[in-house]
C-alpha cells in the first residue's frame, strides 16, 4: 500500500547538462548520485537560507526534483533564471504524483521507487491517487521524526541548512565546491558560530500551530524564542513538533507557550 503525498510536486529535469547544473546550484553532493539513487538537497539563496528543501532523484537519461508544492513554482522559475546557455530543460509533471512506502512495504506497479540516503522511507513516482487523512499524517510525522522538514513559504528563506539539521539527512556537503550560500553555510559549520538549531518535541493535545509562528519553550526558570517549523498529529491526542530555537541538545524542556497558551512538552531524539 502506497500513501499518495499531494503536498509535493515533481519537476522533471532533463538534458545534457542537467546532472551538471542541479550539484551547482544545490547544497548536496548530486554528482555523487548514480541511476536509481536519491538525496535529500538544500536550495539555498546567495545569503545561505534555506529556500526549499528538494529530493533530488536520478533515473537516467533525465534527473526529478520533488518539494513542497507551495514552493515548486518558485523554485522552478528560479533554477531557470541560472540555466542561461546550459543544455537543460525544466518542465512540470502534473501528471505523475508522489507517494510514500513504509520500509517493509511492497508495491506491485512499475513506479519508481527511491529510498534517499540512510532516511529509512521511500518515495514512489506514480500516478495521481487519493490521499487518506489518517495515513497521510502518519507519513507526516515519520518524515519530522527523522528530519525532513519540506518548508512552506512562512519558513521558506529563514534558516541556514543547520538550524534545521538538513545536514545530517545528507542535504548539505561541506566538501563539494561553490553552490549558492556556500561561503557563508560554511563558515557557520567550521566558526562555531551556529546558535539555532532543530528541536524536536511532543506534546499532548492538537493545537491549532502554523508554521512559521513564534513561540516560547519553557527551560527551568526562564523562556527561549523558537520558531515552528513543522507540525502534525496522527490521531488528535498528540502531536510532533520541529521547532528552531537556541538550544543545546542536552537541555531539557518543560513547556511550549504559542500567544499565550501553554501546553507541557517532551523532547525526542530524531529517529
Amino acid at each position: 500500500m502506497i500513501t499518495p503525498l499531494p503536498y509535493l510536486t515533481i519537476h522533471k529535469v532533463s538534458g545534457v547538462d542537467a546532472g551538471g547544473f542541479l550539484h551547482a546550484q544545490l547544497a548536496a553532493d548530486i554528482s555523487a548520485l548514480a541511476d536509481g539513487q536519491s538525496c535529500f538537497a538544500a536550495y539555498c539563496s546567495p545569503r545561505g537560507q534555506v529556500i526549499a528543501v528538494l529530493l533530488v532523484c536520478r533515473q537516467d537519461p533525465a534527473w526529478f526534483i520533488i518539494t513542497q508544492a507551495s514552493l515548486a513554482s518558485l523554485v522552478a522559475n528560479r533554477l531557470r533564471m541560472f540555466v542561461l546557455r546550459a543544455k537543460v530543460h525544466i518542465e512540470a509533471l502534473p501528471e505523475m504524483q508522489v507517494a510514500g512506502l513504509n520500509e517493509h512495504e511492497i508495491t506491485t506497479s512499475q513506479a519508481a521507487v527511491f529510498k534517499p540516503g540512510s532516511v529509512s522511507l521511500r518515495y514512489v513516482l506514480t500516478a495521481p491517487g487519493v490521499a487518506h487523512g489518517a495515513a497521510l499524517m502518519r507519513w507526516r510525522l515519520e518524515e519530522i521524526r527523522r528530519g525532513i522538514s519540506w518548508l512552506q513559504s512562512e519558513t521558506s528563506e529563514r534558516f541556514l541548512p543547520q538550524m534545521l539539521g538538513l545536514d545530517r539527512i545528507g542535504a548539505v556537503s561541506f566538501s563539494k565546491g561553490c553552490y549558492p550560500g556556500q561561503e557563508i553555510i560554511a563558515r557557520s559549520r567550521y566558526l562555531g558560530k551556529l546558535k539555532r538549531r532543530p528541536v524536536l518535541l511532543e506534546l499532548d493535545g492538537s493545537p491549532t500551530v502554523k508554521p512559521g509562528e513564534s513561540c516560547l519553550l519553557g527551560c527551568a526558570n526562564e523562556h527561549v524564542e523558537g520558531v515552528v517549523v513543522e507540525v502534525a498529529s496522527a490521531d488528535g491526542t498528540s502531536a510532533t513538533m520541529l521547532v528552531v530555537a537556541p538550544l543545546a541538545a542536552d537541555r531539557p524542556l518543560n513547556s511550549l507557550e504559542i500567544e499565550g497558551e501553554s501546553w507541557p512538552v517532551r523532547r525526542i531524539d530524531q529517529a
